[in-house]
């Protein structure tokens, strides 16, 4: 349910920014890697081999001039080893709501930075629905990338970003893990339309 109202929340915020003749709405669905993830506790929960540590999403917003605020909505299907088969959902949903700064572009290359708040769900589950955790926590990210124009509205976006969640450090859940820490960092690459 919570998630639900800050969906509602960043989408009307979105809405609610003026719009001009110089400011440009864009939408970038990517694809990408996870690495340097670190989880505490729980000793089956340790992140998924490099080679599985994939991730999907989209990250949308508004532009005027050198700066603008973005919604990132990232889904990481296999964040945490299965144990081999233990688990039967093992993945981690992202939602950001950021602020971003363009830097001096470069001709076609328009490089950014970002960062903002936002909440980071694991979703870990044993066969049967014996035991699960699925609650958001709240969490940051921080970042850049480069955007390289093809055309005037269509172009490459290429992203790094680190992200880390914070939890209450005496939280326990069924599989006696803690959040508070965990954090990784995110590559991206996808198309991005502005218009």
């Amino acid at each position: 349910m919570r998630i639900t109202r800050f969906i509602a929340a960043l989408a009307l915020t979105l809405m609610i920014v003026p719009s001009s003749a110089s400011a440009d709405w864009f939408i970038a669905p990517y694809a990408g890697g996870l690495f340097g993830s670190n989880s505490r506790g729980g000793g089956f929960l340790t992140p998924a081999a490099e080679s599985e540590r994939w991730n999907i999403g989209a990250t949308a917003g508004w532009t005027k001039g050198w700066w603008g605020v973005d919604a990132d909505l990232g889904y990481h299907p296999e964040f945490f080893d299965d144990g081999g088969g233990f688990l039967t959902e093992a993945s981690v949903l992202t939602l950001m709501g950021n602020a971003h700064v363009s830097l001096p572009s470069r001709g076609r290359l328009q490089p950014f930075v970002s960062g903002g708040v936002g909440l980071i769900q694991p979703d870990i589950a044993e066969p049967g629905g014996l035991a699960r955790v699925d609650e958001a926590k709240f969490g940051w990210n921080a970042g850049g990338g480069v955007v390289a124009l093809i055309t005037e509205r269509i172009g490459i976006r290429a992203d790094i970003r680190y992200f880390r969640a914070t939890d209450d450090a005496e939280s326990m859940n069924a599989f006696g893990i803690r959040f508070a820490g965990l954090d990784f960092v995110k590559t991206t690459v996808g198309v991005a339309f502005k218009w």
